[in-house]
């Protein structure tokens, strides 16, 4: 009796079997043994007896027998008609339904109906139409807790996997020099996967390497391969490249993950019109073109062994709007939706992909603050990343991330406050910019002040 219209019949039968005055609405259902034990001082306002002219609007039982049969019978001649529909000449589909109608019946079938059946008795019985606000704060009550006993539930039975083992031996990293990158690498290294870690700085990569190398158990093999995915006119030979290797660790155990995590962005908040057109087009050839073109060269290999992973690395900041860093939010809402797609499809081949949107995370970048308690480290980022692989599409890994995540989504995310916040922010970046540059001024004309 969720629909407009059957609340509206209900409410006018009430009124026109009231004008009568043979019946009042009340007295076709029981008063709760509750109500009936109270004492008069203390009876709730919203239950009177019987005889009280003006007892309060309860939806009698054979109207609601009458709106559940008027719903069944609407929903047979739907499933006739598509029936019908599907067995037409010319149309090849022999399912009748699609994929928003099913899921909205499954949905009818597997969390509406069971609802009503066992809540049902019980809003009957006790009457809580009576009680709107206490209701409300039930429900309310009663959501919050199914899911946070859902997310301990979750959280307490998570298990570490044995990575190469599940998913292959080998991982590749991008961006793998720095920051959330080369914590990945540090963190699959452990877990016994050997890496290929690119970036575009070699003798950064050699560093990390030796890095990973030094720490990592005995059986780890590290490669590298250089390459900036802002340099466009080398892309498709590294491409060719990259392919020729992914053939080879194919051979060589296999390539059990792909994390996707070079990305790019201003170094201060910026209205689009001011930003260099040079920089617009990196945004989106690292973060974009970077992301579909690794994933398309790997995904081949893992699909033919019918194992692996893929982690593409977005933001918070693609969930909503985010004025001041339009293209880089905009950029970081393709990578959610391409994964949260693809992971659909990949997972019929036996391959988990996920999507990690993190807000801040203590890396050499716009935010770069030391953890705290919205600030994770790019260590437990990784680690909270690594355990829910497999069982979700788009996460927030990092628990704060989660609750700010949800706060913003619902409260507070509105166009305007995150200009004012992201505004503020520009402002104090520009006004450390201008007081860095006078410095250096200062110091080299110290420095080039001809002796007296």
């Amino acid at each position: 009796m969720n629909h407009p219209s059957a609340g509206v019949a209900l409410v006018l039968v009430s009124s026109c079997v009231r004008g009568r005055g043979r019946v009042v609405a009340g007295d076709l259902l029981p008063r709760p043994r509750l109500a009936e034990n109270l004492n008069s001082s203390h009876r709730v306002p919203g239950l009177r007896r019987n005889n009280a002219p003006h007892a309060p609007f309860v939806p009698p039982p054979f109207l609601g027998c009458l709106v559940l049969t008027r719903a069944c019978s609407t929903l047979v001649s739907f499933l006739q008609e598509k029936r019908v529909v599907a067995q037409r000449p010319g149309i090849s589909s022999t399912m009748g339904l699609d994929v928003k109608e099913k899921a909205l019946l499954t949905f009818i079938a597997k969390v509406t109906f069971p609802l009503v059946v066992v809540m049902g008795p019980f809003v009957a019985y006790t009457r809580i139409w009576e009680y709107p606000f206490w209701f409300l704060g039930l429900i309310t009550f009663a959501v919050l807790s199914t899911k946070a006993l859902y997310y301990l539930v979750e959280r307490l039975t998570r298990r570490r996997k044995d990575l190469p083992r599940e998913y292959g031996k080998w991982a590749i990293v991008t961006g793998a020099t720095s920051g959330i990158g080369e914590a990945f690498a540090h963190e699959l290294a452990q877990r016994g996967m050997s890496i290929l870690i690119i970036s575009r700085t070699p003798a950064k990569l050699e560093k990390t390497k030796a890095d990973i190398l030094r720490n990592a158990p005995e059986g780890v093999e590290v490669e590298v391969l250089a390459f900036d995915f802002t340099c466009m006119p080398k892309a498709d030979a590294f491409y060719l490249r990259l392919r020729e290797v992914a053939a080879s660790l194919h051979k060589r155990g296999g390539i059990g993950m792909l994390i996707n995590n070079v990305g790019t962005n201003v170094e201060v908040p910026e209205f689009f019109h001011a930003l260099p057109e040079s920089e617009v087009l990196d945004i989106v050839r690292v973060n974009v073109e970077g992301t579909v073109r690794m994933t398309r060269t790997v995904l081949p290999f893992m699909a033919d062994r019918r194992a692996g992973a893929i982690i593409n690395v977005s933001s918070g900041s693609g969930n909503h709007p985010t004025p001041l860093l339009s293209t880089y939010a905009a950029t970081k809402a393709f990578i959610n939706e391409f994964s949260r797609s693809l992971h659909y499809e990949a997972k019929h081949v036996g391959i988990d992909v996920l999507v990690a949107t993190p807000y801040y995370v203590s890396t050499p970048g716009m935010y770069n603050k030391p953890p705290g308690l919205l600030n994770c480290s790019s260590h437990r980022f990784v680690q909270d990343t690594l355990s829910v692989l497999g069982r979700y599409d788009s996460v927030y890994p990092y628990i704060a991330h989660a609750i700010l995540g949800t706060l913003m989504d619902k409260y507070w995310a509105t166009p305007a406050a995150l200009f004012k916040s992201m505004n503020k922010t520009r402002m104090r970046a520009l006004a450390k910019k201008q007081q860095q540059k006078e410095d250096s001024s200062s110091t080299q004309k110290a420095a080039y002040r001809p002796a007296a």
